[in-house]
């Protein structure tokens, strides 16, 4: 005889995956400007997007290194650190210039690139 569907192990509370509260999502930036923008672009039913800065400890956070090769890893780290400091959802974007003619530069080097007080061998 075979088991209904619904008397599957799969079905019972203890092996459900964990399914994070998604009724409070950190956007994880001290930009205020950057917040409002995807709190609009987000806008949700039911979802409230939250800033760093208005979070109650948002002194304590460190900020994580980008050390990602795309804006898509950066923006990765940044969401995986802050929800592991924050203890709840993240989202995080990292954007910046990519110009053909200089082979995609400076890319995610944008906000370093041709600024004064540049680092040793950054590009000019």
């Amino acid at each position: 005889m075979d088991t209904p569907p619904h008397d599957t192990p799969h079905d019972t509370p203890q092996t459900l995956p964990f399914v994070p509260d998604l009724s409070r999502i950190v956007i994880a930036t001290g930009n205020p400007h950057k917040v409002e923008e995807l709190r609009q672009m987000l806008a949700l039913p039911g979802v409230e997007f939250v800033g760093l800065k208005e979070l109650p400890d948002w002194e304590g956070f460190v900020e994580p290194e980008e050390t990602g090769q795309t804006f898509e890893a950066n923006a990765a780290i940044k969401a995986l650190s802050y929800a592991e400091q924050t203890g709840m959802p993240c989202l995080a974007d990292d954007s910046g210039l990519e110009v053909d003619a200089l082979g995609g530069a400076p890319g995610v080097i944008s906000s370093h690139y041709c600024t004064e007080g540049r680092e040793v061998g950054m590009p000019r």
